[in-house]
């Protein structure tokens, strides 16, 4: 009986610890850019209150109104992994894919997008990755 007790009131009390953890991780919008032979990839985390965070360290503030249109398009673009994309011709070596994320849902490769959604995203993840800086240093020559 002791035991048994022990286990049920362990439950919620776990339950409780593991909660704040995973909240808010589903808020964050996820912009994914594979990178290429001579271009560095990257990652963008975008949280809610529209703070961009760059993998390297780097971190801004998003313009309000690209921060709307941002969320508004994840948002009619749901769920993301329906979202159609098309194919298209890429260099092996100088092709990259990008990706948008939030919380489970990831988009297909938005650089072949195939449809209005597809379009405002890629555009949306351009747009967001050139405020930050990010995607356009060249990866570094060498062996």
């Amino acid at each position: 009986m002791r035991q048994t007790l022990a286990m049920i009131c362990l439950v919620p009390l776990l339950g409780c610890m593991t909660a704040p953890a995973t909240a808010g991780s589903g808020d964050t919008i996820t912009i994914e850019n594979s990178g290429s032979t001579n271009m560095k990839g990257y990652r963008i985390a975008v949280t809610p209150d529209g703070m961009a965070r760059t993998d390297d360290g780097r971190a801004a503030s998003l313009p309000p109104d690209l921060f709307a249109k941002l969320k508004s398009d994840v948002t009619m673009a749901m769920p993301l992994h329906d979202l159609k994309t098309g194919a298209c011709m890429k260099s092996v070596s100088f092709g990259s894919s990008t990706f948008i994320s939030l919380g489970d849902e990831r988009s297909g490769d938005l650089s072949c997008p195939a449809g209005p959604k597809g379009e405002a995203l890629s555009g949306d993840a351009d747009s967001v990755a050139q405020f930050v800086g990010a995607g356009g240093a060249r990866r570094p020559a060498g062996p």
